[in-house]
């Protein structure tokens, strides 16, 4: 069935699968008016004004757009039951700067948010931020911050939607990872209103976030598990192996089934590229819709999410082009469509859009 309704769902936004999060329920804060007032994230420590205010401009930008679509799943058999497109949208953004001498910086950001009209008045917001420090060494360091909608439905039955819409529970994750340690710190709060870009989200959220007490600090030295790992945050490393089956492809060669450790909240997780195709008919989908050329490969890439004890977090799937990369700084490789399971009842597609849509 197509368009029908999605009462009912709790509409779980696109940077779910980015976050690799999990759910996470909401709690009380804890306001403290005087002693976190000058706290400051981990991004504008490393990397300030990079994500916008007064900071350096940026060598190189890229900026990508996707429409979300839903589809409601019978549990334990995942048979179609209804769908809706254009349920929300999700924006991603890489810049890359010089801070002086070798040092450069690359920002990555995705912002994600529904459209309560389209689906049963349901509000959920949330982005992802991260810096990365280069240098001669390679990778040097990543610093993350970012908000999340709180969603501790674990069925269709436990959704309630008699409360107010606007009103939101979040949860807030700050951190770093070198590489000889990880470090994340959360707090929960509760927001009113929506926003329709992470800039303007941020503006709102600082001086709440500000005055909340944080919890949940976690600390961890995932490099003496994995001594090869590079200090990388979930978006770092989604790049990192996108450029990498880029240059497989580029040589000529399938990508590599490759196990990619990062940090993910101050604890190791993995990115298992687990498999691939070329998907024409894909492309020629895409080609009419006026997303790539005729002369374009379209490549189908899976992937799973584990954690340090090799359990499933998340599975997800891309299609994509590989371009050849050039330089340090890997060309950005944005996924044309992404498709994942939010819940056991819901599956969410995003698809690229032109800028001006």
């Amino acid at each position: 069935m197509r368009d029908g309704p999605l009462s009912g769902e709790r509409l779980a936004f696109s940077l779910a699968v980015f976050a690799a999060a999990g759910s996470m329920a909401p709690s009380h804060a804890q306001t403290d008016s005087s002693e976190h007032q000058s706290r400051t994230p981990q991004v504008e420590v490393r990397a300030p004004g990079a994500f916008g205010g007064t900071g350096y401009l940026p060598t190189h930008e890229y900026h990508v757009r996707y429409q979300i679509n839903a589809t409601v799943l019978l549990p334990l058999l995942s048979i179609p039951i209804a769908h809706r497109d254009d349920v929300g949208f999700a924006s991603a953004a890489i810049q890359e700067f010089r801070s002086g001498g070798q040092q450069q910086v690359r920002t990555l950001e995705l912002f994600s948010a529904s459209f309560p009209e389209r689906a049963r008045g349901l509000n959920r917001t949330g982005f992802i931020r991260e810096a990365v420090g280069m240098g001669k060494d390679g990778i040097g360091w990543t610093a993350h911050f970012g908000a999340l909608s709180s969603n501790p439905e674990t069925s269709r039955q436990e959704v309630a939607l008699d409360g107010d819409e606007t009103l939101q529970s979040y949860t807030v994750m700050d951190g770093f990872t070198s590489r000889s340690q990880s470090s994340n710190i959360d707090a929960h709060l509760v927001l009113d209103g929506s926003w329709s870009s992470a800039p303007h989200f941020y503006e709102t959220l600082m001086p709440v976030w500000r005055a909340t007490q944080p919890e949940n600090l976690t600390q961890s030295q995932p490099h003496t598990e994995v001594p090869y790992m590079e200090p990388l945050g979930f978006l770092g490393i989604l790049q990192h192996s996108l450029g990498i089956a880029a240059g497989d492809v580029r040589r000529r060669s399938v990508p590599r089934m490759i196990r990619h450790p990062f940090a993910h909240k101050g604890e190791l997780m993995f990115l298992v590229l687990t498999g691939h195709r070329v998907d024409t008919r894909r492309q020629r989908r895409y080609l009419e819709e006026g997303l790539v050329t005729s002369q374009a490969t379209v490549h189908r890439l899976d992937y799973r999410l584990l954690n340090r004890d090799n359990d499933q977090v998340q599975r997800f799937r891309i299609w994509t082009e590989l371009p050849a990369t050039t330089g340090r700084l890997e060309v950005p490789v944005f996924p044309i469509e992404f498709e994942f399971k939010a819940k056991s009842f819901l599956e969410l597609q995003a698809v690229r859009v032109e800028p001006d849509q």
